[in-house]
């Protein structure tokens, strides 16, 4: 099993049990967790939302067990038109409950057509509708 811990802001709720909530309008913390994963799960330039491991295992049989209780794992996938260089993934809130996922794909100045993924862990999020995408391919 793979344990995670994101760090956020906490408060007690009506049963004293902390309650984790990233900061509002700032970044959140999240846990990049690409290398734990032997799979290419291909959402190709979209959001792929996994709330539970029977779903990871049904696309990566092969998957280590995730504590999917607090988090959320999203993958993105993608291909790039040459090489990677660097890829900066930046996850924010205004709400607590949507997400703003970018990911920043850093080319490098090989021609080799190359295909990237990102696994990350954000907190949980019942709704793939609740985390908006943006990809940018720059050239460094």
């Amino acid at each position: 099993m793979v344990g995670v811990a994101i760090a956020s802001s906490c408060k007690k709720d009506k049963e004293n049990e902390t309650v984790v909530e990233p900061t509002v309008g700032q970044t959140v913390a999240y846990a990049d967790i690409t290398d734990s994963i032997p799979c290419t799960i291909l959402s190709m330039d979209s959001v792929t939302l996994v709330n539970d491991n029977a779903t990871l295992q049904s696309l990566c049989n092969n998957a280590p067990t995730l504590d999917l209780t607090n988090h959320s794992l999203v993958i993105v996938s993608g291909v790039s038109t040459s090489g990677i260089e660097s890829i900066n993934t930046y996850l924010t809130t205004t709400d607590n409950v949507s997400y703003d996922l970018k990911i920043d794909v850093i080319k490098d100045m090989t021609t080799v057509v190359i295909g990237w993924r990102k696994y990350i862990l954000i907190p949980k999020t019942i709704s793939r509708d609740n985390i908006t995408l943006e990809i940018n391919y720059k050239t460094h």
